[in-house]
């Protein structure tokens, strides 16, 4: 049989094609609404407090809402991060399979036990909702210390930029 098709290319060609519609086929009639979402729900606490630094947010703000956060019901971990525009988020993930709602109201009341602890500068923390990713955008930092050498850092990211779009 594998020398027919040695000698025979139009019958691989067939047989390959074969194959991929019945691969077509297989794809459209799988069940998938049956399978589970695999993805943790998430929910996301953002701050702002304008001026202060990253040291400064997550020193005054930051610890305190991660130890008001930290037990919430069924919480498997959470993600936190401060920039040095006085901005920062808490991403807390749950269990697969609890209602996002209900983890959405769970956290905001922990987060509205800590706002009269917090200084009064800022919008207090907002929770929401924040659905799975479907894809991460990937991310460039290009950085020099001379200035001859960023304008040819400037130059080469450019041309990175218009090849990539």
């Amino acid at each position: 049989m594998f020398t027919q098709i040695l000698h025979r290319p139009a019958l691989a060609i067939v047989i390959s094609i074969i194959l991929l519609f019945l691969g077509v086929l297989g794809i459209k009639t799988l069940p998938i609404a049956q399978f589970p979402n695999i993805a943790p729900p998430t929910v996301q606490v953002s701050i702002a407090y304008p001026g202060a630094s990253a040291n400064v947010l997550v020193d005054a703000v930051l610890i305190p809402l991660e130890q008001s956060i930290n037990g919430v019901q069924n919480m498997r971990y959470m993600v936190s991060s401060a920039t040095s525009a006085g901005e920062a988020t808490i991403l807390i993930y749950f269990e697969p399979g609890t209602v996002p709602n209900i983890n959405v109201v769970n956290v905001q009341n922990r987060v509205n036990i800590m706002l009269s602890r917090l200084p009064p500068r800022g919008d207090g923390g907002t929770a929401s909702d924040r659905p799975p990713r479907r894809s991460s955008t990937p991310r460039l930092s290009v950085r020099s210390s001379s200035s001859g050498t960023r304008r040819r850092l400037v130059r080469a990211v450019s041309r990175m930029n218009s090849s990539i779009v």
